[in-house]
């Protein structure tokens, strides 16, 4: 057993699914993934079963005082006690919790991390963005699409990290102060817009053709509100047109025209900034959206360290 995984391990090996749990703490809001695993042929198929967001906005305190304030910290720690419940309902063969940006840089946040751990049994991870990356790209984003450059993008309320692939092999990745409730909050340095264009430079030297590729909540839902499709890249200028046309309109029509929960609603459109930014830094005309984020990472990462663990006996394998 790795140490950052919970294993509950009372389900038979002979069954025919698998089930895991994700917990996902980001700036914006706290995330728990439930998802089955069942096999068919030999290959596992991930089937989402559940999932659970609660939007805390910690990064609302941590960018502005520094920390996590109580009244935020105890709606955390009511969150992970939900959680737990679901938990324990659910009964996973296996879990894991990472939080990222938001307690990453707050001054009580392993201070918290470290509370909620005595009060739920649930241990948080608070990883960098270069783990986060790694998490992610779990999800094997690149086999669905053609063998060539990528540039990965992942734009959270706190940070946004970047990372260059050269058919599938990582190159490059780093992580920015820019995100979503930053920018909303104008607390994104301008030297931190500096150092992610000249990173993206740096990553595109030799002129190569590069597909960009997309994940986050808000660039999920902006594949939804353009009618497009997760298999087919999306042109920069669709994403120009929704970044123009949901910033000219009032919040209250996002939410009520548009049906974008209230929160979603407010952030979304900084965020399409910051992809339409990056994207023309690296002359980029299209962006593939595959629909996945941290979670999805996290439950393949349980699984690949499952089946490891726990080979998957021939009668579940070809069920």
């Amino acid at each position: 057993m790795v140490p950052d995984v919970k294993i509950y391990g009372t389900e038979s090996k002979s069954q025919h699914k698998l089930r895991f749990a994700a917990i996902d703490i980001g700036t914006n809001a706290a995330r728990l993934l439930l998802t089955n695993v069942y096999f068919e042929n030999g290959h596992p198929i991930f089937k989402k079963v559940g999932l659970y967001r609660i939007p805390l906005q910690l990064g609302d305190d941590v960018f502005s005082i520094g920390a996590i304030s109580n009244k935020k910290s105890e709606k955390l720690r009511h969150t992970m006690h939900a959680f737990s419940h679901l938990l324990h309902i659910f009964n996973p063969v296996a879990s894991m919790a990472c939080a990222t940006s938001a307690m990453r840089e707050s001054a009580n946040g392993q201070e918290l991390a470290n509370q909620i751990l005595s009060d739920t049994g649930i241990h948080i991870q608070i990883i960098d963005g270069k783990r986060e990356s790694e998490l992610i790209c779990t999800n094997h984003l690149f086999r669905q699409f053609p063998a060539a450059n990528y540039l990965y993008i992942d734009v959270g309320g706190g940070s946004t990290e970047i990372a260059h692939f050269d058919h599938h092999v990582l190159t490059m990745a780093e992580s920015f102060r820019i995100g979503t409730l930053r920018l909303l909050n104008q607390w994104v340095e301008p030297d931190e817009w500096n150092k992610a264009k000249a990173f993206i430079r740096r990553a595109i030297t030799d002129g190569s053709p590069t597909i960009a590729i997309g994940t986050g909540g808000n660039i999920s839902k902006a594949l939804s509100l353009t009618h497009s499709k997760s298999s087919k890249p999306v042109p920069l200028e669709t994403i120009q047109k929704l970044h123009h046309k949901l910033e000219s309109m009032p919040l209250r029509d996002r939410i009520i025209n548009l049906n974008l929960k209230p929160d979603r609603a407010e952030v979304i459109v900084p965020a399409l900034e910051i992809y339409v930014r990056c994207m023309k830094w690296a002359k980029i005309n299209a962006i593939y959206i595959p629909k996945v984020g941290l979670s999805d990472g996290m439950i393949q990462y349980l699984f690949h360290n499952h089946v490891a663990h726990h080979p998957i006996p021939f009668e579940t394998a070809g069920a």
